[in-house]
């Protein structure tokens, strides 16, 4: 067989990490809250920080700011988060997108259970400057979508979901559109045998997997993650996941670009060692 011509950027590209919930590094921010790092400079993304914020029970994070945008998707728990002296209460699945510079501040609700946010950061470094500004919070109302130029606030909405590829469901969280400056990153379901195409990006990108199993394919490489594990696959890298087992898949997709975007691929570009063929499925 012929073998396809990769761009000689390629050759120039790191390959792909992967970072499992457990052997995470893990930083102390404040009593009662910790920052596990998934993918940032430390593995070799640009432009990209992705990880998980740990709130003990009845901790608090307290006000800071950041020098870039911020997309903060609550995981589990009951949280508050206040945006100067404005309180959002989020369920799980519900996200918050802030800007630079604005002001933020983390709660945990309750006095029993943890909470815990997958945390999106447009820059490889998660820098911040704390606050000493004291903030008289409003709880503000259910339907409410944040303030513009300031925090965009999201509810987790199932019937917002669209089918991007068969049995796989996705719906975009934070985006240019939505609020957020050099990132963009979602959720997506994967029913049984759902995958998308070989495609690959013009940016890092950061895929968490939240429930299930996945099958992660960079280009003959296998990869198997659960539990939050996260992989950090870097622009130019020809990938699909795919969910091979019988039990639903979701995920927390995290681009460093300010909108979703991907560029389809041939299959043989992800599979260089099988043959081509328009018979064969690849999984």
């Amino acid at each position: 067989m012929t073998k396809p011509i990769w761009p000689r950027e390629i050759f120039q590209t790191p390959q792909e990490a992967i970072q499992s919930f457990e052997t995470a590094k893990v930083q102390l921010l404040a009593p009662g809250v910790e920052l596990r790092m998934s993918v940032g400079s430390h593995n070799g993304a640009r432009n990209l920080f992705t990880g998980f914020v740990t709130l003990a029970p009845g901790g608090s994070y307290p006000y800071h700011v950041r020098p870039f945008s911020e997309a903060l998707i609550l995981l589990e728990g009951e949280v508050a988060v206040d945006v100067e002296d404005r309180r959002y209460r989020l369920r799980p699945l519900d996200s918050i997108t802030i800007t630079r510079q604005t002001p933020r501040r983390l709660v945990n609700l309750s006095a029993s259970r943890r909470a815990m946010f997958h945390l999106s950061l447009a820059s490889a470094v998660p820098d911040q400057t704390w606050v000493n500004g004291r903030f008289t919070v409003v709880e503000q109302p259910g339907d409410a979508i944040g303030r513009a130029g300031s925090e965009r606030f999201c509810r987790n909405d199932p019937a917002a979901r669209f089918e991007l590829a068969p049995r796989a469901l996705f719906q975009d969280l934070f985006s240019a559109e939505l609020g957020a400056q050099g990132i963009c990153g979602g959720y997506g379901v994967f029913e049984p045998g759902a995958r998308l195409p070989c495609h690959r990006h013009e940016f890092d990108e950061s895929i968490t997997i939240v429930q299930g199993v996945a099958t992660c394919v960079v280009e003959g490489r296998r990869h198997n993650l659960s539990g939050n594990a996260t992989a950090l696959v870097p622009e130019g890298r020809y990938h699909y996941f795919i969910n091979l087992t019988l039990e639903v898949m979701t995920m927390v997709w995290v681009y460093a670009g300010d909108k979703p975007d991907r560029i389809v691929m041939d299959e043989i570009f992800c599979h260089p060692d099988k043959p081509k063929t328009s018979q064969s499925t690849l999984g």
